[in-house]
């Protein structure tokens, strides 16, 4: 409403500037979930405000959870600011996708990784996700081909890590299944 940002860095620090004002280290995520495993393209790469924002603090950050020298998780979680116009403290409130339990969401590589979360008009959230392979005939990048993997996907989701009834391998007896939260693949 006043015209300021709030940016994320790709170690995981999230910062709000103000308008007209100095930038302010909001929070810095690795200090309250452990690491953020920035390394290649991998990283806090995902920040989406929450339609409802301005009232409530919502908003959703996508990041690979884990050391810079192991394998990492994908994460998208909700995140709330104590003051959305002039936040000061964000609070985790939950996880949409926690790629360290099953079904997982391991980034082994350094490249092609989760990046981008978008939320939609409907409050659904698009979470895209890449082969999280090397380049130059990689046989891993045909993991975006396989539907029970999250590797190379578009995926379509409810705020609480559903999948979309409306995606194309919508299961309602699995609905947080890959298979079930894929509304694109092969990307």
């Amino acid at each position: 409403d006043n015209g300021g940002l709030i940016t994320i860095g790709k170690a995981g620090t999230v910062t709000f500037v103000p308008s007209g004002g100095a930038p302010q280290t909001v929070t810095t995520v690795p200090a309250l979930v452990g690491s953020v495993r920035a390394v290649g393209d991998h990283g806090m790469l995902g920040l989406a405000l929450a339609n409802d924002y301005a009232s409530t603090g919502l908003l959703y950050l996508a990041y690979d959870k884990g050391l810079s020298t192991g394998t990492g998780f994908g994460m998208v979680e909700q995140w709330q600011a104590d003051s959305p116009s002039n936040p000061t403290k964000f609070t985790r409130i939950k996880a949409v996708i926690d790629g360290s339990i099953p079904p997982l969401l391991n980034q082994k590589g350094v490249n092609h990784g989760l990046d981008t979360v978008l939320v939609a008009p409907d409050n659904t959230l698009f979470v895209s996700i890449g082969d999280d392979t090397g380049n130059n005939g990689d046989v891993q990048t045909l993991r975006a081909q396989d539907l029970t993997l999250p590797n190379g996907k578009l995926l379509h989701l409810t705020p609480d890590g559903k999948g979309v009834p409306s995606n194309p391998f919508y299961s309602a007896a699995d609905p947080t299944s890959w298979r079930s939260r894929i509304y694109a693949y092969g990307l």
